[in-house]
């Protein structure tokens, strides 16, 4: 057994390590559950972000539906680009995140105004990135089309399904599936949510929407995340596909001694020195949760930090982890750098390989200016260091040629990812109408020569 004062060493020292304002830490070993919090309750909500995915994929297995039938024969709208993809995905498929998708998280960030029924149908308006079956990639729109198509088998909203079939096992104290259904629950503490992007300290609180349903819209506090996980413990997941290390959320597992790493019901099951553990991470808002348990061992563990705070929940669980195993030696100082510093190098890698087509002969040649749209408002161009940057609802991104119509919109420091777009000296559409697929017009007002 972890006593108590142990945990809450690793969690000081952890807080103290990162700089983070609030950190909780819930820990549960042969049944009984230690709940630690600096700056926080063990009930103070953090937005999950990706750790939605696992509630409704338990739900769905839970629940007896039909895994291996496509989802077009009972929801239509369901679409990919590949239309031979697109006939045959099921969700199985959405499970292992397996239809070549990647995130592209850009075309559903910047739109909040769309609801999880319009993500469900943006998919089919996205590149995949590999063949169908051929890799798994985390994709959070293809969980807000399993979100509708579950509803389209059940009839039940997707959170009351989830809900009766997952949520009530734990039971849950302070898990909430929405923003909407957050602010009506009077009194419940909720973290300060901040991030750090080019250079400021801005507030995310008001970031989160519910687009994404079971995709990551959903809240919830670490002593509930704790029994989460340790129920899923003893259930087992269904099934899990192998991934490459840099496919574990942009993070080199390497870095904690990892060997190998599979992917399935949105856990990751990961070799830690030795140790096979079960594990998922979300991030939003700003903050970042890290949640899971160890196979071989009684041992199951939630993180949630409420400042840019991946590598540190990251370090506490993995932290956490070694010393159930028995592994007292540990550096925890050493863990934490490391983390750090793998995670750190691991979006300069990401950022570089988005960047690479960045250079001076083949970046457009514009001036700075404006261009308007009626029903989104202005886009304004501005050149910074001989680099073109677009402001998009007041989000920085930097363009770049890929051909003569299509750039990327990249905001790697934030988000990642791309948005279907195209651009010339006097007009830009980008795709910002999931359901009629139109790209969506801005017209030059003003030019600076």
């Amino acid at each position: 057994m972890i006593g108590t004062e142990k945990i809450k060493s690793i969690a000081e020292k952890a807080a103290e390590h990162f700089g983070v304002p609030s950190l909780s830490v819930s820990v549960i070993q042969n049944g009984e559950q230690t709940d630690v919090g600096i700056g926080c309750g063990k009930t103070t909500v953090f937005p999950i972000g990706e750790l939605s995915k696992t509630f409704i994929s338990y739900a769905v297995r839970a629940a007896g539906i039909d895994l291996d039938s496509p989802v077009s024969d009972r929801s239509p709208w369901f679409g990919l680009k590949d239309l031979e993809a697109s006939g045959s995905a099921t969700i199985r498929d959405i499970l292992l995140q397996r239809t070549g998708l990647q995130e592209h998280k850009l075309s559903w960030f910047i739109q909040p105004q769309l609801s999880y029924a319009d993500a469900a149908e943006l998919v089919r308006y996205l590149d995949p990135a590999s063949g169908f079956r051929e890799r798994s990639f985390r994709q959070d729109m293809l969980f807000a089309s399993l979100s509708r198509a579950a509803e389209d088998i059940t009839g039940k909203r997707w959170n009351e399904f989830v809900r009766s079939e997952a949520l009530d096992q734990i039971p849950a104290e302070a898990t909430f599936f929405t923003q909407s259904e957050l602010s009506e629950a009077s009194g419940q503490d909720v973290a300060g949510l901040w991030y750090s992007a080019y250079g400021r300290l801005i507030n995310g609180t008001g970031w989160m929407t519910d687009l994404l349903a079971g995709g990551g819209s959903m809240f919830s506090c670490t002593s509930d995340l704790a029994r989460w996980a340790e129920y899923n413990r003893t259930a087992g997941l269904l099934q899990t596909v192998p991934i490459r290390d840099e496919d574990f959320f942009d993070f080199p597992l390497s870095a904690v001694g990892t060997g190998s790493a599979e992917a399935g019901d949105g856990w990751y099951r990961l070799d830690l020195r030795g140790s096979r553990i079960v594990c998922g991470i979300g991030e939003s808002g700003g903050s970042a949760v890290f949640a899971g348990w160890m196979e071989d061992l009684p041992f199951a563990f939630a993180a949630a930090v409420s400042l840019d705070g991946s590598p540190c929940a990251q370090s506490v669980g993995f932290s956490l982890c070694d010393l159930a195993a028995g592994r007292e030696e540990a550096d925890w100082n050493c863990t934490f750098r490391d983390v750090r510093e793998a995670v750190n190098d691991a979006k300069r890698k990401n950022n570089s390989m988005m960047l690479r087509a960045c250079t001076d002969d083949l970046f457009y040649r514009w001036s700075a200016g404006a261009f308007f749209n009626r029903g989104y408002g202005e886009l304004r161009f501005k050149e910074v260091y001989g680099r073109l940057f677009l402001e998009l609802f007041g989000v920085p991104m930097r363009i770049y040629h890929t051909s003569d119509e299509i750039c990327i919109l990249d905001a790697t420091e934030v988000l990642g990812r791309t948005i279907p777009c195209r651009v010339d000296a006097e007009e830009i559409g980008i795709l910002l109408e999931p359901r009629s697929g139109k790209m969506t017009e801005f017209e030059r007002i003003e030019r600076v020569d």
